[in-house]
């Protein structure tokens, strides 16, 4: 499991897009707090342009289009 941040804009969703990522789900993380809970259990965090961003959901099964606002994807 990882917390992403793209640190660039991204189609639909603007700069600073925060996801929490596992095989095949996605789920947008929308607030600061949700965030500091996932790192101080140990989720490790990374900052990300785009392209990588984009390269780490393509490597975990993720479809660009679950990079949505409020997004819970999970692909069983």
């Amino acid at each position: 499991m990882l917390l992403l941040r793209c640190t660039d804009s991204l189609s639909g969703v603007g700069r600073g897009y925060t996801c929490v990522v596992d095989t095949r789900s996605l789920r947008h993380i929308a607030s600061a707090s949700q965030m500091n809970n996932l790192v101080a259990v140990g989720i490790p965090a990374r900052n990300l342009n785009a392209v990588a961003f984009y390269e780490v959901l393509n490597g975990l099964g993720i479809p660009r289009a679950a990079v949505k606002k409020n997004a819970d994807w999970t692909r069983g």
